[in-house]
């Protein structure tokens, strides 16, 4: 990597996306930097063995959130890189972003922003409340609203009845772009029931 900048002048390169992206997948980055002539960077990542590579897939229409584009969404991750990088998404995909680092958080925001809220991303595994707990207690307050729950871990290594049985959308981190898209356009699609159970 590198820029075209001037030294001092802007010449950061979205770092925290980078290494949200490298994070998800179960990596890490090192750095080694000399004041005056640089920095090298090092992203590790774990070794997959016995694994054909995957064929890149270009989205399919539709995926892009066409109907609702300037939707918002409620977004709850407590890793900064990840909410950053998942925040990026939302954006590149025309929706705007309510960002809350907790649970907590996330109600208080979500009680401040309610009118305005079309859908719910959420981090399943946090401090404090989880994104289960979060997801029912949104529902509660509001019937039919769309949360999407996501994880590091597979859906099946959860000991939960509202994942397992699929109570809440569910998506596997890391997520491509075009995944990530698919399953929050959905969820913007559906938010139409929960804005007219909560309406009147």
């Amino acid at each position: 990597f590198f820029t075209t900048k001037e030294q001092g002048k802007g010449t950061g390169l979205g770092l925290s996306v980078v290494y949200g992206i490298v994070r998800q997948s179960g990596g890490d980055v090192h750095v080694e930097s000399e004041p005056g002539r640089g920095a090298m960077f090092r992203l590790l990542f774990p070794r997959v063995e016995g694994l054909e590579p995957a064929k890149l897939e270009r989205s399919a229409p539709g995926v892009a959130p066409a109907a609702k584009a300037s939707a918002t969404i409620l977004l709850v991750e407590d890793e900064d890189a990840v909410r950053s990088l998942a925040r990026d998404f939302l954006h590149v995909l025309g929706y705007k972003a309510i960002e809350a680092s907790t649970a907590e958080e996330a109600l208080a925001l979500f009680e401040r922003h309610a009118h305005s809220i079309q859908a719910v991303v959420s981090d399943v595994i946090m401090p404090g409340m989880g994104g289960v707990e979060l997801a029912r207690r949104l529902a509660a307050l509001r019937p039919g609203l769309q949360i999407l729950l996501v994880s590091g871990y597979a859906k099946d290594s959860f000991d939960n009845a509202d994942i397992k049985q699929g109570t809440f959308p569910f998506l596997q981190k890391p997520y491509t772009l075009e995944d990530f898209g698919r399953k929050v356009a959905e969820l913007v699609q559906g938010s139409s029931i929960g804005d007219r159970s909560s309406s009147g």
